[in-house]
C-alpha cells in the first residue's frame, strides 16, 4: 500500500521511524505480522502497542478477574438483548418513558473489544434510565428477577462506582488518543490513573471499616 501511493523503499528507509497498531497477531504477530515484515525491510524502526488498547485488555482482564463486575457485565447485556433484539420491548418501554426511552436504544454493550468511552456511554444510559427500567420490569412477570436485582440498593452502589471509574478510564484513553501526545506525558497519565485507583481503593475500605464498626 505504501509504495502504492509513491512512498518508494529508498525513502522509507530513510523517514520511516515506528510502527504503531493494536495487538491483534495479523498486526503484531511474531512469525506473519504486519510489523514482523515490515521489520524485514526496515530493521531499525520502533514497533509499538497502541497503549489505548493496552488500557482495553487491562479493563478486560480486571473484568475477569471480579465476579462482582462480570456479573454487573451480565446484567447490563441482558438489558442490551432486551431491548435491541425486540421491536415490541422497545414500544412497550416508549409507553412507560419516551424520554427516557431515548436513552435506553442508545445502550451498547459494554466492556469486551471498547474503548472505555463506549462502555461509559452505555452505563450512563442505563443510570439515566434506571426510574423507565424499573417500571417496565416490575410490569412484566417474566423480568421478575431483572426487577429485584434493581431493588437490591447495592446495585445502585455498583453502577454509581462503575461510573466513576469508567469516568476516569474514559479521561486517559481520549487523553493517549491525542495526536501530540508524547511518551513522557502518557508515563504521567498512566501514573496518575493508578495513584487515583489506590486512593478510591483506600477509602472504600476505609468506609466498609466504618460501617462495620
Amino acid at each position: 500500500m505504501l509504495t502504492d501511493t509513491g512512498f518508494d523503499t529508498e525513502y522509507l528507509k530513510k523517514n520511516l521511524i515506528g510502527f504503531c497498531s493494536d495487538g491483534a497477531s495479523s498486526m503484531l504477530g511474531h512469525k506473519s505480522g504486519a510489523a514482523t515484515r515490515l521489520i524485514q525491510d526496515f530493521p531499525n524502526i520502533i514497533i509499538w502497542h497502541c497503549l489505548n488498547h493496552r488500557l482495553q485488555l487491562a479493563l478486560d482482564d480486571a473484568i475477569n478477574d471480579i465476579n462482582e463486575i462480570s456479573h454487573f457485565k451480565i446484567f447490563l447485556d441482558k438489558i442490551y438483548a432486551i431491548f435491541h433484539q425486540s421491536n415490541k420491548t422497545q414500544f412497550e418501554l416508549k409507553q412507560v418513558s419516551e424520554e427516557l426511552y431515548i436513552e435506553i436504544i442508545k445502550i451498547g454493550r459494554v466492556f469486551g473489544p471498547r474503548l472505555a468511552s463506549c462502555s461509559l456511554r452505555a452505563v450512563k444510559a442505563v443510570w439515566r434510565a434506571y426510574p423507565a427500567l424499573y417500571i417496565y420490569f416490575s410490569k412484566n412477570k417474566k423480568f421478575s428477577g431483572l426487577e429485584k436485582r434493581l431493588k437490591n440498593k447495592e446495585f445502585l452502589k455498583d453502577l454509581a462506582l462503575m461510573i466513576d471509574i469508567l469516568d476516569e478510564l474514559a479521561l486517559l484513553s481520549n487523553a493517549l488518543q491525542a495526536r501530540q501526545l508524547s511518551l513522557t506525558k502518557a508515563d504521567k497519565l498512566i501514573k496518575r490513573m493508578i495513584d487515583f485507583f489506590i486512593q478510591l481503593k483506600d477509602s472504600l475500605v476505609y468506609m466498609k471499616i466504618k460501617l462495620m464498626k
